[in-house]
C-alpha cells in the first residue's frame, strides 16, 4: 500500500489565523490589567520572525550538506542559549556565562552526535543537518530550562537570599569544607532544575502527543517510527539536562568558593542590576558578529553552489 502523505503546505495568508490566536492573549492581558501587552507583542513578532528565518536558513544548509554551516549554526545556538540561561538568573558572577556555555555545549553536542551516529545511524555523515540540527536544538532548549532554574536556586542560596543560605554559613562556621557546606544547596538546585524534565517524562504520550512525534507524523512518518524517535529524544533530553546542570553547578561552585578559606567570594556574586547591563552589551556584540558571519558564510556557499551549477549546465563539465 501507499505510505503516509507528506505534510500539506500552509499558505502565508492562512498564517494570519494562528496569529489571531495571540490576540486572545492580548485581550486577556487588557481585561485583567496584566500590563503584558508590550511583552506579548514583542514575543509574538520575535517568535514568528525567528522561526521563519530559521526555515529559510535551514533550506540551503540541508541542500549543501556543509560541515562548516552545521558548525556555525550549532555554535550560534549554543551562544544564544548560554546567554539566555545566564541572564535569567537574578544573581551574576564574572565567569557565569562561561560556566553556562560549557554546561550547555558539552552534553548537548555529545548526545546529539551519539544520537545521529549510533542510534539513528545516519548513512551519510553523523552531522547530517536534517538530523543533527533539530536534535541539537531540542536538547539545547531543554537543558537551557534546567540550568536556568537550577542555577537560580543555587545562586540565591549561596548569596544567602534563599532558605538554605543561613544554613550554609552555619555549616561553614562549624568547620565544614566548601563542598560539605554547599552539597545541600547543590542537591536542592538539581532537584529544582530537573523537576520539569521529570514531569514531562511522566505524562508524555498520555496527556499530550510530544512535539517531535507530532512533527514526524505530520511529515508523513509512520506512527511507530515517530514513537521511536520521540523515545530516543526524551531519554537524551533527560541525560542532557542532568549532565548540563551538574557541570554548570560544579563550575559555578569552583569559581565562587575560595579553595583556601572555603568561603564564598563576596565580591563576585552580585545582583543582576549591577552587572547585567555591561554583560548584555558585550554579549550582544558577540551575537551580532556571530549572526553576521553565519549569514555571510551561507551567502558565499549558496553563491558558490549556484556558480558551480551554472558552469556545469553551460559547459557540461564540473568545476
Amino acid at each position: 500500500g501507499e505510505g503516509p502523505e507528506a505534510a500539506l503546505d500552509i499558505d502565508w495568508l492562512n498564517m494570519t489565523i494562528p496569529f489571531g490566536a495571540m490576540i486572545l492573549c492580548l485581550l486577556v492581558s487588557l481585561r485583567f490589567s496584566l500590563n503584558l501587552e508590550g511583552r506579548l507583542f514583542i514575543a509574538t513578532v520575535r517568535a514568528g520572525l525567528q522561526v521563519t528565518l530559521l526555515g529559510f536558513i535551514l533550506k540551503p544548509v540541508f541542500t549543501l550538506q556543509n560541515a562548516g554551516l552545521v558548525a556555525a549554526l550549532s555554535a550560534l545556538a549554543l551562544i544564544i542559549a548560554a546567554r539566555e540561561a545566564s541572564t535569567r538568573c537574578s544573581f551574576y558572577f564574572p565567569y557565569m556565562w562561561t560556566c553556562v556555555l560549557i554546561g550547555v555545549s558539552v552534553p548537548a553536542l555529545t548526545l546529539a552526535a551519539v544520537s545521529t551516529a549510533f542510534v539513528i545511524q545516519v548513512p551519510t555523515y553523523w552531522y547530517a543537518p536534517q538530523y543533527f540540527i533539530p536534535l541539537l536544538g531540542m536538547l539545547i532548549g531543554n537543558v537551557l530550562t534546567a540550568i536556568s532554574l537550577g542555577l537560580e536556586c543555587a545562586l540565591k542560596n549561596w548569596a544567602q537570599a534563599g532558605p538554605a543560605g543561613t544554613a550554609l554559613q552555619w555549616r561553614l562556621s562549624l568547620g565544614a569544607s566548601r563542598w560539605e557546606a554547599s552539597l545541600p544547596v547543590i542537591r536542592e538546585a538539581l532537584s529544582v532544575g530537573l523537576t520539569p524534565t521529570l514531569n514531562n517524562m511522566t505524562v508524555i504520550g498520555l496527556v499530550s502527543v510530544p512535539g517531535m512525534m507530532t512533527g514526524q507524523i505530520l511529515g508523513g512518518s509512520p506512527p511507530v517510527v515517530a514513537a521511536k524517535y520521540q523515545v530516543m529524544i526524551i531519554y537524551m533530553i533527560g541525560g542532557t539536562a542532568s549532565l548540563g546542570l551538574v557541570l554548570t553547578l560544579l563550575l559555578s561552585f569552583s569559581y565562587l568558593f575560595d579553595p583556601q578559606t572555603h568561603a564564598i567570594r563576596p565580591d563576585w556574586l552580585v545582583k543582576r542590576d549591577r552587572s547585567a547591563a555591561a554583560a548584555d552589551r558585550d554579549l550582544c556584540g558577540v551575537l551580532f558578529r556571530c549572526v553576521r558571519s553565519t549569514f555571510l558564510y551561507i551567502c558565499c556557499c549558496c553563491c558558490r553552489s549556484d556558480r558551480r551549477n551554472t558552469t556545469t549546465a553551460v559547459t557540461g563539465y564540473g568545476p
